[in-house]
């Protein structure tokens, strides 16, 4: 009786903690330096064509770098991430709340983006997602599908396998990231399996990781998927 009681406090409390952080994500301390980055870089971001995703403000050794992650639905080519690094710097520099030599990497958030903001849920609507939950929702924890966005407090996803659309309450999502593949190519590649499985299996593209990510991307060609635009500080 004691071990049960203390397994359903343990439960009770990771789940506090996954909508604790979820929640808090949306609410970063207005004194941490990415927050002040992020007032005033989003509308140059916005101006170029772009949504400015995420800003990561770090250190190695004596070091500090400062990541901008850029999102646009045409994809982020590496000419898209300089252009926009020159635009930035500038405005960085005039702040002068960074290190004299700081490094700055503009760049894509990447195919496996983890979506830790609830506005992530809507930025990439339309993506394919891989949802884990704390507990069984219809039956299952992992669910693959299409983004359609958040209603109120819940997650909607279409299942490409069964076609139905599920809702999944936000405190319940223990994790999500996109999959690097899109809706379409997911089923399509379903589908294949299915047919053969055995030549699939023992199929080699031609493709290497770089190359599916710059297809994905839709960057121009000779362009990575995460792109750098970078600048060190004198």
């Amino acid at each position: 009786m004691e071990r049960a009681a203390q397994s359903r406090s343990f439960l009770v409390l990771r789940r506090f903690r996954d909508l604790f952080r979820l929640l808090m994500a949306d609410k970063i301390m207005d004194d941490k330096p990415a927050t002040k980055l992020e007032k005033s870089l989003a509308p140059l971001i916005e101006a170029e064509g772009f949504t400015l995703v995420d800003i990561d403000v770090s250190r190695a050794g004596r070091r500090q770098f400062v990541r901008v992650y850029v999102y646009a639905r045409d994809g982020v080519s590496l000419g898209d991430c300089h252009r926009i690094s020159r635009r930035l710097e500038p405005i960085i520099d005039a702040m002068g709340t960074m290190d004299d030599n700081y490094v700055l990497e503009v760049s894509s958030p990447g195919l496996t983006k983890v979506l830790n903001r609830r506005r992530d849920f809507t930025l990439f609507k339309g993506r394919l997602v891989r949802v884990m939950t704390l507990s069984r929702i219809n039956g299952g924890r992992d669910w693959v599908g299409e983004l359609m966005g958040t209603f109120g407090s819940v997650v909607r996803l279409r299942i490409l396998e069964k076609g139905e659309v599920i809702d999944i309450p936000m405190e319940q999502v223990r994790t999500a990231r996109l999959v690097y593949e899109s809706p379409e190519d997911w089923k399509e590649r379903q589908r294949r399996e299915e047919e053969h499985p055995q030549a699939l299996a023992h199929e080699d593209t031609g493709f290497s990781t770089l190359d599916v990510a710059r297809c994905f991307e839709g960057a121009k060609p000779g362009n990575g998927h995460a792109g750098i635009g970078s600048r060190e500080g004198a």
